[in-house]
């Protein structure tokens, strides 16, 4: 492969402004379900709450600083930016499913689902709960209406074939494959 046509694959699948708030809204919506289904009250459930907090904040901050963002998003985003965090939070969660829904392209909702399976948000500790993570991303599966129906099946096994090879430390950095 070429540089050039590397290139051009990598433009192909770099999401655009709307697609990006498309992503950042499903993983709000991570966030928020395992926030709420999180059953150990203190520590672990405030972490939670202030990750999403801040990954909301700092979603809106990232979509409007980009100079890529259309008007009417930007307009639509300027408009919860100072507002308080549960109405940003139900601003940005309830459109996950409609905005997923007009992601046309297979290979946008592709990335987007890859984005979503690495999604790993916590830290200190904090873990997913659990069957939250799977759940959500069987929701963010049904709505990214231009996936095939075992996209998320597939990319799962192959996402955990290859945590599942890092964790052995069976892969050799720097490495060649031929030399492995």
């Amino acid at each position: 492969m070429t540089d050039d046509s590397a290139d051009q694959i990598a433009r192909e699948l770099r999401l655009t402004p709307d697609e990006m708030f498309t992503l950042r809204t499903l993983q709000a919506r991570m966030l928020r379900l395992d926030w709420e289904h999180e059953r150990r009250e203190g520590d672990a459930r405030t972490k939670k709450r202030d990750r999403l907090r801040s990954f909301v904040a700092t979603s809106i901050q990232e979509i409007l600083a980009s100079e890529a963002t259309t008007e009417s998003l930007a307009q639509e985003l300027a408009a919860i930016e100072h507002s308080p965090f549960f109405d940003q939070l139900n601003s940005l969660t309830k459109q996950g499913s409609t905005l997923a829904g007009k992601v046309g392209r297979r290979s946008t909702s592709v990335v987007i689902l890859a984005e979503l399976i690495t999604f790993s948000p916590w830290t200190d500790g904090t873990t997913w709960g659990s069957g939250v993570r799977r759940s959500a991303l069987h929701s963010a599966a049904h709505d990214l209406t231009a996936l095939r129906e075992n996209d998320l099946d597939a990319m799962t096994t192959e996402f955990e074939s290859l945590m599942k090879a890092l964790r052995r430390k069976s892969i050799k950095w720097g490495a060649s494959p031929r030399s492995q």
